[in-house]
């Protein structure tokens, strides 16, 4: 198989991998918290190692992330959450090296490689979800692997490359679902300006040889038709099924979702996901006839782009809501031709005081992503932290606690399922909204709030509501505060 690479690329992209593990190594353990979908993650990775398969596919219907932190967890004898950032640490590390050898593959040279390292590892919105147990990591890694693989393949014409695409893309479809979407759709990019029809058409079977036969074994013979449809697999149909986006076109949804508002948010997660400087060099790379020319297979990384944006569309029209980590391939697929922008920034001859001045703001913008990456800008944790650390010494697990961080179900020992996070979401939303928190409070034995510093009022707002006095108040250096009422009569 061939693997061969540019002189030097393969030491700049292990060193690449290096520095993101050390990035990730820096950013976890700055942050004491579990995220809520790991909170989720985690507890479905115990229910596998416990109770088997069915009981974690019961509590969370995308099992294989935490399978794979189970089984880690299980072979190393680390602990769930260790796992589950050993996990992480090696998708980020994958998703790095994939990443430079895209860039060498679009016909890079060594200053290109390097810019795309740079870009990739000072993407502000990826950091920020280094520290945190999420799957989409193993996508990321997944999809820009085969990324780099079909780039190798249209090159070289060796199928076992086509294999190996299919192999990754069927990888980051067990991560995510949009991995199916890039399954269907990707392999028909070869058909993009192809000079022998018959070479393209071969290619694109070879790719799809493996995910059709393991496809047609996995719905065959475990009958597992029915629980996926019923999973995330059915999401797409149900979609569908309620006609939202035939609505959308016809005017009837105009009350609730417009064109108007899906490309706002597409734009702005967008910009967001890839970073305004990154955006911009992608745009001047884009526009430039002579960075355009120095990029080979650019149709490849811009028919990535429309699938992901396709998919970004669907999602927001259905859903009418997106957040940034859904637009962070987009950004990465961005980023390659940034990269080429970025490196013939620094290798203009002639430097005139505009070409200057320019490059002063680019390094003063990447040593900004530098510093925003290492230190945490969202503020302090640690009245969070403290109110966990009251909730598991004065909570017991037999008690009902109603919250709108989920965090603190965790500590109490309690089983942090889909409906409890999704009632933490509910009760976030509420917060934000300065609105009464909508649950029956006697239900509850306590109900714990974490409320941000810019909710000025809402303390005041849940005393009333719930004509009592918090009986603990936990709150950081910046006015972030968790209030801990006692509910029961």
């Amino acid at each position: 198989m061939n693997f061969k690479h540019q002189p030097g690329t393969y030491d700049k992209s292990w060193i690449a991998v290096v520095l993101s593990l050390i990035l990730s190594i820096w950013v976890v353990a700055n942050d004491d918290l579990i995220n809520p979908d790991g909170i989720l993650y985690l507890e479905s990775a115990r229910l596998f190692l416990e109770q088997g398969l069915e009981a974690s596919y019961q509590h969370y219907y995308w099992p294989f992330y935490p399978i794979l932190i189970a089984l880690l967890s299980q072979v190393t004898s680390t602990s769930l959450e260790l796992s589950a950032h050993l996990v992480n640490g090696f998708f980020a590390g994958l998703l790095t090296y994939s990443y430079v050898r895209c860039a060498e593959e679009l016909g890079g040279k060594q200053n290109v490689i390097i810019a795309a390292a740079v870009i990739l590892l000072l993407n502000i919105s990826l950091n920020d979800y280094r520290d945190l147990i999420v799957r989409d990591m193993g996508y990321w890694a997944c999809l820009f692997t085969s990324l780099w693989l079909v780039l190798r393949y249209k090159r070289t014409n060796d199928h076992r490359l086509g294999l190996l695409a299919g192999v990754m893309l069927i990888l980051a479809s067990l991560f995510r679902i949009e991995g199916i979407v890039f399954l269907a759709l990707a392999p028909i990019l070869f058909l993009w300006r192809s000079s022998d029809l018959k070479r393209d058409i071969t290619r694109i079977l070879i790719i799809l040889c493996i995910p059709f036969i393991g496809v047609v074994i996995l719905l065959t013979q475990t009958g597992l038709v029915d629980t996926l449809l019923d999973g995330r697999l059915g999401e797409p149909l149900s979609f569908m099924r309620e006609a939202q986006l035939s609505l959308l076109w016809s005017g009837e949804a105009s009350d609730s979702v417009s064109f108007s508002f899906i490309m706002a948010l597409l734009l702005t997660k967008s910009l967001k996901a890839t970073g305004l400087l990154q955006f911009c060099l992608a745009c001047w790379a884009l526009t430039s006839q002579q960075i355009r020319s120095q990029i080979q297979n650019l149709h490849f990384v811009s028919g990535f782009v429309f699938i992901n944006v396709a998919i970004l569309f669907i999602f927001i029209a259905a859903l009418q809501f997106l957040s940034t980590r859904y637009a962070i391939p987009l950004g990465l697929l961005l980023g390659l031709p940034a990269a080429f922008a970025l490196a013939h920034l620094f290798e203009i001859p002639s430097i005139t005081n505009k070409i200057k001045w320019l490059r002063i703001t680019v390094i003063v913008l990447l040593v900004y992503h530098l510093l925003d990456s290492l230190i945490s800008l969202s503020g302090d944790k640690s009245h969070i932290l403290k109110a966990g650390n009251w909730v598991q010494e004065n909570v017991s697990a037999d008690m009902r606690i109603a919250s709108n961080n989920s965090y603190m179900h965790y500590l109490s020992g309690r089983p942090v399922t889909l409906s409890v996070r999704d009632t933490a979401i509910q009760l976030n939303a509420n917060t934000k909204a300065a609105q009464v928190p909508k649950l029956q409070p006697d239900n509850y034995d306590f109900v714990i709030f974490s409320i941000n510093r810019k909710r000025i009022g809402y303390d005041e707002l849940l005393i009333n509501w719930l004509g009592k006095q918090p009986v603990e108040r936990f709150e950081n250096a910046r006015g972030d505060k968790v209030l801990i009422f006692r509910t029961a009569k």
